[in-house]
């Protein structure tokens, strides 16, 4: 399991608590839009049919802000810019990843990421 994954879900359930990993990310751009993309990160790794669906990627929309930040976490978080890929208005998983791989990210995300809402 990629500790990248464990960490932005644990960001998620307890944003209180910012993992090394993504001590820079918060401090570029903050705790509530790096929840935000955190929430769209662990909500499509959680995708129940991830590997079979017709649309296997993280849709990607420059209008929210999420999706530039995201970009912005990406090229400043190299365990998380090693697990994705960006392209064309879509996050997809690394190319270098097996399906074995993005199947433990899945479930993974299905068995832990509990968010709670905020205030």
């Amino acid at each position: 399991m990629n500790s990248i994954v464990s960490d932005v879900i644990a960001y998620v359930n307890d944003s209180d608590t910012v993992p090394a990993s993504l001590a820079s990310a918060h401090d570029a751009i903050g705790r509530i839009p790096l929840r935000v993309v955190c929430i769209n990160l662990a909500g499509w790794w959680r995708r129940q049919l991830l590997q079979t669906s017709r649309h296997p990627y993280l849709t990607m929309n420059p209008a929210h802000d999420w999706c530039s930040n995201l970009l912005a976490i990406v090229d400043s978080t190299p365990e998380l810019a090693a697990i994705t890929d960006i392209s064309d208005r879509r996050c997809t998983f690394s190319p270098s990843l097996s399906a074995e791989s993005i199947a433990e990210i899945n479930e993974y995300a299905r068995e832990h990421y509990r968010p709670t809402l905020r205030s």
